[in-house]
């Protein structure tokens, strides 16, 4: 608890620099497309004014991270049942599935009560969601998953450590055509055994660790790269009030 406040505090000066270069950053790029518009007859200025977009669109990307932390890190917390965000993860999902792409749900029967903000979860669901479907092409299943879990000892997953206690745990999975869930490395993958293969960070899923970090939670992932790709969060749970 006292890693997650020191990170609020460094988000709260960050989001001050993150605004004005966000600023700065408009300027760049207006600039940029006006050059890019007007270099059609001359291929190395348009070839200049395209980099310049490409990247100035990549350090946008970030400060929008930045401003989404820092939003969750101010967000007013409270319980809720995870499902909820799940479906509705599942109906954005459907309005934009290519029709090489299925999808599967399948969530627990009770509710699943964490104790955070629910319009924080959602993105960071999207968001793995779009991470898993980019590494399998867009061709194959997506599954997403969700249950609770007690935790008896502390284990070490790829993105951080998990303490003894009782979890909800999302599960976000893509398996590519004539791939199976059994083909992923680690067969008794509900374990949590200590010597999964973890996933490589990538820049696409620095800012979702950074934010189920604030939600007290702890990332972990498993991939191969157009065959198969697993994220689970694990959110600690809360005792449900009906």
């Amino acid at each position: 608890m006292a890693d997650a406040a020191r990170m609020k505090r460094f988000l709260n000066i960050t989001a001050t620099f993150a605004h004005q270069l966000n600023n700065d950053l408009a300027a760049v790029l207006g600039y940029a497309e006006i050059l890019a518009d007007d270099a059609n007859a001359d291929e190395a200025v348009n070839t200049y004014a395209m980099e310049i977009l490409v990247g100035g669109r990549s350090v946008r990307s970030t400060v929008e991270r930045f401003h989404m932390l820092h939003r969750l890190a101010s967000a007013e917390v409270f319980p809720f049942d995870v499902r909820q965000v799940i479906e509705r993860t599942r109906n954005a999902l459907l309005s934009r599935l290519v029709p090489s792409l299925r999808l599967a749900v399948d969530t627990s029967q009770s509710p699943l009560t964490h104790t955070g903000s629910p319009k924080d979860l959602e993105p960071i669901l999207r968001e793995l969601c779009d991470v898993a479907m980019g590494n399998i092409s867009h061709t194959g299943t997506l599954y997403i998953a969700s249950d609770t879990i007690e935790v008896t000892s502390p284990k070490h997953l790829s993105h951080g450590l998990l303490s003894e206690g009782e979890y909800v745990r999302i599960t976000i999975q893509a398996t590519a055509d004539g791939v199976t869930p059994a083909d992923i490395e680690t067969t008794e993958y509900a374990t949590i055994k200590d010597d999964m293969r973890p996933g490589k960070i990538s820049g696409e899923l620095i800012g979702a660790r950074s934010a189920i970090y604030l939600l007290d939670g702890v990332l972990h992932t498993l991939s191969q790269p157009n065959r198969y790709s697993q994220s689970e969060i694990y959110l600690p749970a809360t005792e449900y009030v009906p």
